[in-house]
């Protein structure tokens, strides 16, 4: 080899021990070494090559976090925001608020009949199990429309065929002669009372309207499916506890669009919202945050495999009126029998 070279001078440093007069089997050996490392140097080149390619063409081919994001997006087969798959709903369903009355129900179905739990998390709890051997699925969803409408939308996604979906929650009664701890059914539907955020808006045009902006809006009266309501009313009626039918109204607010008033801190305009509601709507019996969304959902969804059969019944746990407050014992016989009787209604009904 030649002294001069860049590689042989490589080499020969890596073996500064050889003498430069070494015999011929020495200078042999030494430039098998630099050929070897020629060889490793390339290969570890081309390997992180090819290990670069890999990672390119695997971010090419991924859909990313989510897929079909201008749809119903999912992840990894599972709805983004309920986190339930394919197989995980059953078609009959019970919507409650709070996880721990989905916990009462789930103990009501069939003995060791819960084949699938989870708790999502943005805050939704699902059981699935058999109720007189029929599936049915409890999903706890929180509070509010936004909550509802993620739940019926998600699952309606990833559910088969007609679905049927009952909520038992909590309201306020907007009767005086409708006693707390009474379960009012949505029989005549629900009507959305919502903030008009305009009225608020002040730039100055509000003076110059022929027509003054309401602060608060009151939608036409959606309605609730006859038969099942009617079916969660009859076996009620089988329980020890007090049941009535009405028309729910449902709030975007548990503040402002409930006519809670709040002026030291809030300009809401409220103050005679609960009277406008009830002139507006003298059959009003309950209100709550849930309910109109749900039936409205169950209206526009599709029928055949994608139509949805839709009620509610609420717990009265305050008076708007008379300011009488359910107690513990009556709110948990009244949890306990609803439950069931929601159940046996539920499977009562044919899809």
């Amino acid at each position: 080899p030649d002294p001069t070279h860049t590689k042989t001078r490589r080499a020969t440093s890596n073996c500064s021990q050889i003498d430069r007069d070494a015999t011929p089997q020495a200078w042999a050996l030494l430039w098998r070494i630099h050929g070897l490392e020629q060889h490793l140097e390339l290969a570890t080149e081309a390997a992180g090559r090819l290990s670069s390619e890999v990672n390119c063409s695997s971010m090419a081919q991924s859909s990313g976090v989510y897929e079909d994001t201008n749809g119903v997006p999912k992840s990894g087969g599972k709805v983004t925001h309920v986190e339930v798959g394919p197989g995980d709903v059953a078609n009959r369903i019970v919507s409650v608020g709070h996880p721990e009355r989905a916990r009462i129900l789930a103990e009501a179905l069939d003995d060791s009949s819960v084949r699938f739990q989870h708790s999502s998390g943005r805050g939704f709890t699902t059981y699935t199990g058999t109720f007189n051997g029929v599936p049915v699925s409890i999903v706890a969803i929180g509070m509010g429309t936004a909550m509802m409408d993620f739940m019926v939308r998600e699952i309606r996604h990833v559910v088969e065929g007609p679905m049927a979906i009952v909520r038992l929650g909590t309201c306020g009664g907007l009767r005086p002669e409708v006693d707390v701890g009474c379960i009012g059914v949505a029989t005549e539907g629900s009507v959305f009372v919502s903030r008009n955020y305009d009225a608020f808006l002040d730039d100055g045009a509000a003076e110059h309207d022929a027509k003054p902006v309401k602060p608060y809006h009151v939608s036409k009266v959606c309605p609730a499916d006859d038969e099942l309501s009617s079916l969660l009313l009859e076996e009620l009626s089988k329980e020890d506890v007090m049941a009535c039918g009405g028309l729910n109204v449902t709030a975007d607010s548990f503040y402002s669009s409930q006519g809670r008033v709040d002026d030291r801190n809030f300009d809401d305009r409220n103050g005679t919202l609960p009277d406008d509601v009830r002139a507006q709507v003298p059959r009003a019996t309950t209100c709550e945050m849930e309910t109109f969304q749900l039936l409205h959902l169950a209206l526009c969804s599709r029928e055949g495999d994608s139509k949805i059969r839709a009620s509610a019944a609420s717990i009265i746990l305050a008076n708007r009126e008379t300011a009488e407050v359910v107690t513990e014992q009556v709110k948990a016989t009244a949890e306990r029998c609803g439950s069931i009787a929601v159940l046996r209604a539920l499977v009562r009904l044919q899809l």
